[in-house]
């Protein structure tokens, strides 16, 4: 088994977005031919996120619409209050928030 590293890529391979890996086989003499196959590595950008500006509210419901992500496949909010998330697989949120008395 034959193990190799490519680490990290180049900044023109990024920019292609792709590496040709060629792996060579040397012949055992008395022969001459080596045996040569190739590996398309394609490069996939790093998924970023930003919630959008952080802000002050009144309690109520509340819809976040600055949200934006790039390079993702889904997206999901999670929160740590005791409201409730409608539509957390969106990059726009409604927050309803419930006040305790």
């Amino acid at each position: 088994m034959l193990s190799a590293t490519y680490t990290p890529p180049g900044s023109a391979d990024i920019a292609a977005g792709q590496a040709l890996l060629s792996l060579r086989a040397n012949p055992i003499a008395p022969c001459s031919n080596f045996a040569t196959d190739n590996l398309l590595l394609q490069i996939q950008d790093q998924p970023q996120a930003n919630a959008g500006a952080d802000r002050n509210v009144c309690a109520g419901s509340y819809t976040i619409n600055d949200a934006t992500a790039t390079n993702y496949s889904t997206v999901s909010w999670i929160h740590s209050g005791a409201g409730t998330l409608t539509n957390p697989g969106s990059l726009t949120l409604l927050i309803c928030q419930h006040r305790q008395k």
